[in-house]
């Protein structure tokens, strides 16, 4: 039962999620140093990696050192050693470039999360670590909204098994409106909203 369920949402990732920008997560799996792009090709989305490749080379530009910056630093510098730095700071560009030919790390190599990952070795990747704290400090999904979802179960009970999809989401969305909203604002909405289906004569308490 539990595999039937876990490739039936596996199924239902593959449909849909091509279709999205997909942009956070994209990124995110990305700049996951035990994932990478391998995670994509693994998971079902190997016809997806070229897209994903444009959408991450289209980001890191907003990120990468400008040529003309680079030039203008390393021109200062003109014994052997400042050549040595350099070149060091004209493979700063290729920061992406690097970070994709690496393999993989093992889980074992970021004992502390991703985010320290990058702290380590922010001197490796400066620009690069920037991008992936900008976008790995947000995570995708939120207490509420985990909340939200596990309530379903409270309100689908025996006597409640024949209620429609669309009864059950509007049912949830308003408990959830009312419990992170601005409950009177709603009940206000959704006293018009009666009126003006049933009449003027029907009226909603409003506390």
């Amino acid at each position: 039962m539990i595999v039937l369920a876990a490739t039936n949402a596996c199924d239902k990732l593959n449909k849909y999620y091509p279709k999205t920008d997909g942009l956070v997560h994209i990124l995110g799996i990305f700049l996951d140093p035990r994932l990478k792009l391998d995670w994509h090709k693994t998971a079902g989305f190997k016809d997806n990696v070229s897209s994903y490749k444009r959408t991450i080379i289209q980001v890191w530009n907003a990120y990468k050192p400008a040529q003309e910056d680079i030039s203008k630093e390393v021109e200062m510098y003109d014994d052997l050693f400042d050549r040595q730095m350099k070149r060091a700071r004209i493979d700063s560009r290729d920061e992406l470039e690097k970070y994709i030919s690496q393999h993989p790390v093992k889980s074992s190599e970021v004992p502390n999360g991703v985010l320290t990952w990058w702290k380590e070795h922010e001197l490796d990747f400066p620009n690069l670590a920037k991008m992936a704290r900008d976008y790995l400090e947000v995570s995708a999904t939120d207490v509420p909204a985990k909340c939200l979802f596990s309530t379903g179960t409270d309100l689908i009970t025996p006597k409640r098994m024949k209620m429609l999809e669309d009864t059950i989401r509007i049912s949830m969305c308003l408990k959830a409106w009312l419990k992170f909203g601005n409950r009177r604002e709603l009940l206000q909405k959704l006293a018009e909203a009666v009126a003006r289906k049933f009449g003027e004569n029907m009226q909603i308490p409003i506390k």
